[in-house]
């Protein structure tokens, strides 16, 4: 252990939200998971992720402490973000990690909120301890975590395989701007998995051309209006049959809007590609509130990482 756990010092991250915008489901492997091959994208509706070492930890005292505000359901342990800090933590530490998070990704709406938190906690935390771990095996440890936390070590726009762990980046892409739509609906990740409608491939070969086309540059044939190839979510389907709602509000924006809405993960969040960029998607976005249902609707681009504060 380096120095640096013996005096209190701090970081501060962006943990940005993320969209699907192809995702397919492979199968489901002998470990139970789901194989997958998504296409992910970073954009800057951003969580801030505070990490405090402070030494003089005394004996009993809890080694991580976490607060959220605005506050989250359960309990600090079944958080993403504080088991990310324990993953990193020897048994008996001399000092505390003090987690704090200001809150701005909704929950369930398939954006990866607490996952984008988690990965930066990681990132603080091993930083902080002076205790950094090669790539492999802190994307080992984001795996243990969820399915989306080894992307966003990486962040940017990558492929995601497996159940997530291997993450291969896609140069090149453009800022891409989009309008978000975030019903007043949360969403179980693990029930749209489980759900019996859910249909498999074993094909990877459409999210490797959307992959390719992206990497090419060639955005607006996949995303764009009319678009071959893309967007595209395997669980869509699933999802907006489970909830006949949300398809309804899919079908307002769209209408309203004048272009079709997609579901990013397991939902509740739909997205639209904005060709014209922050300045169309702001005037797309305005036009779009007051849409029955809709909780929040605001233009988001990619995300472009900074320094931490």
């Amino acid at each position: 252990m380096s120095g640096a756990a013996q005096r209190a010092s701090s970081l501060r991250l962006a943990a940005p939200a993320k969209l699907n915008l192809f995702l397919e489901v492979l199968g489901r492997r002998p470990d139970g998971y789901h194989g997958l091959a998504t296409v992910m994208h970073a954009i800057d509706l951003v969580d801030d992720v505070t990490v405090r070492l402070v030494p003089g930890r005394r004996r009993g005292e809890p080694a991580v402490s976490l607060r959220c505000d605005p506050p989250v359901t359960g309990t600090p342990e079944e958080n993403l973000a504080y088991r990310a800090a324990a993953l990193l933590l020897p048994a008996d530490p001399s000092y505390r990690v003090e987690l704090e998070l200001l809150k701005r990704i909704p929950a369930q709406a398939g954006l990866g909120g607490g996952s984008s938190d988690a990965a930066a906690v990681l990132r603080a935390v091993s930083r902080l301890t002076g205790t950094a771990l090669p790539p492999q095996e802190m994307n080992r440890l984001a795996a243990r975590l969820g399915a989306d936390v080894p992307f966003f070590l990486t962040g940017g726009t990558a492929l995601c395989e497996g159940i997530g762990e291997r993450v291969t980046p896609i140069p090149g892409v453009p800022r891409l701007t989009f309008v978000l739509a975030v019903p007043a609906l949360r969403i179980s990740t693990a029930a749209v998995f489980a759900d019996r409608r859910l249909a498999l491939t074993a094909s990877r070969r459409n999210v490797t051309v959307f992959a390719r086309s992206l990497a090419e540059g060639d955005v607006d044939r996949v995303l764009g209006p009319g678009a071959r190839g893309g967007p595209f979510n395997r669980l869509a389907e699933v999802v907006l049959g489970r909830h006949p709602e949300l398809a309804a509000i899919g079908r307002r924006l769209g209408e309203k809007g004048g272009q079709e809405f997609h579901v990013t993960g397991s939902g509740a969040g739909l997205f639209t590609y904005c060709p014209g960029g922050p300045a169309a998607g702001r005037r797309l976005a305005a036009a779009l509130r007051g849409v029955p249902g809709v909780e929040t609707v605001r233009a988001v681009s990619s995300y472009r990482a900074g320094s931490p504060e």
